[in-house]
């Protein structure tokens, strides 16, 4: 009887341990769905890339204990527990005991965000081949996106076509340009996407955060001015805000040393800058852009200014050299500004007002509140 009543009294010890281990493993099973975590979408990805990616992301933390900024860590879990539009809306109460512009207000709570799913990608860029760290666009985009489960990285870029020069990628918008009375959809070359990244990055490495920023640039853009190079060849001229966090400090001292200008929250437009010019492919339904040109190179209306309105032919040259290698790194870092300042004091305005929408919200940032499309026309600042 008594040795029953021993194997009875085991029997339950061992049931109320496995009992006690499942609701252990249970409580920690949902402790981890509930910490936040990056996440691979493979859709669309090149599958080599897919797999050095999903390697990557098991070693990158979401939480402040793991190395996350706090700032981030704060953020991603606020989207999981109240949702990313709360989110937005407690950074904007927020902005708003700082802040008295709109516009910095917005700006805030946009930076907020890209902030955090630019931290994941650069995580995974730095740790990417070199292959990859220098031909990110067009050929091996991915880009994070804040999801239920913390961040989600996804893959893919622009459409594209096929052209007898090479692929032409083009915005889920199919922004058009008028060219000779006919509406092109405008497209860009491997060559003019490089070139675009090239000369727009504020810094001498190029970062993840800046292949997002032209990403959102390309994919986002919905006005494309067009223009005749010196010979006569269509093209359109590119414009650059900071709405995409580009390097807002950096930009305004852009806005500075060009246009003079001190507070930009002053101004009814945000002001936008010159990026340079593409010669355009036009054939079927597409403008394709073949290259990118700085704002001074051979042909564009810059140049053309400096060989008909300066009489010496070396202070010509002199220009001439500054426009060689107008990336904005070298015109902000070694002061490489005269060149284009002159350009925009004699008749080529290198910093405008411009009067009418530049770009619709990227596919994987938070998006604003709707703006107003206004007239395609334009002012100089």
């Amino acid at each position: 009887m008594a040795k029953d009543r021993r194997k009875i009294e085991k029997k339950r010890k061992k049931e109320a341990a496995k009992a006690k281990r499942a609701i252990a493993y249970a409580a920690a099973k949902k402790r981890e769905a509930e910490r936040p975590k990056v996440t691979v979408d493979p859709t669309g990805g090149d599958p080599v890339l897919v797999k050095r990616v999903l390697s990557i992301v098991e070693d990158i933390s979401l939480e402040e204990s793991g190395g996350c900024p706090a700032e981030i860590a704060d953020l991603v879990a606020r989207c999981m527990r109240d949702g990313p539009d709360e989110a937005v809306r407690e950074i904007h109460a927020q902005a708003a005991l700082v802040y008295d512009h709109h516009r910095e207000i917005l700006l805030l709570s946009t930076k907020r965000f890209h902030d955090a799913v630019a931290y994941v990608g650069e995580r995974v860029l730095e740790r990417l081949p070199e292959v990859y760290q220098k031909k990110l666009l067009p050929d091996y985009y991915f880009f994070p996106e804040v999801a239920p489960e913390g961040v989600r990285i996804r893959f893919g870029f622009l459409d594209r076509v096929k052209r007898e020069t090479g692929w032409g990628y083009y915005s889920q918008h199919k922004p058009t340009v008028t060219i000779n009375g006919a509406d092109w959809i405008v497209c860009f070359s491997e060559h003019a996407i490089e070139r675009i990244v090239e000369r727009s990055s504020f810094e001498e490495r190029v970062t993840y955060t800046h292949y997002m920023d032209c990403a959102n640039y390309l994919n986002g853009c919905v006005y494309f001015e067009p223009v005749s190079m010196a010979d006569g060849q269509p093209a359109i001229r590119l414009f650059m805000t900071d709405e995409l966090n580009c390097n807002e400090g950096r930009y305004r001292e852009y806005l500075r040393k060009i246009a003079g200008i001190e507070d930009v929250n002053g101004l009814p437009n945000a002001p936008a800058y010159v990026l340079g010019y593409c010669p355009l492919d036009c054939k079927g339904q597409f403008a394709k852009a073949i290259s990118m040109w700085y704002p001074g190179y051979d042909g564009t209306p810059e140049d053309t200014i400096v060989r008909t309105r300066i009489p010496s032919k070396l202070d010509q040259i002199r220009l001439q050299m500054l426009a060689e290698d107008n990336k904005m790194v070298r015109v902000i870092n070694e002061g490489r500004h005269e060149a284009i300042r002159w350009y925009h004091e004699n008749g080529v305005p290198q910093v405008v007002s411009l009067k009418r929408e530049l770009l619709q919200w990227a596919y994987h940032l938070p998006r604003p509140p709707e703006s107003k499309v206004l007239p395609k026309t334009g002012h100089i600042l």
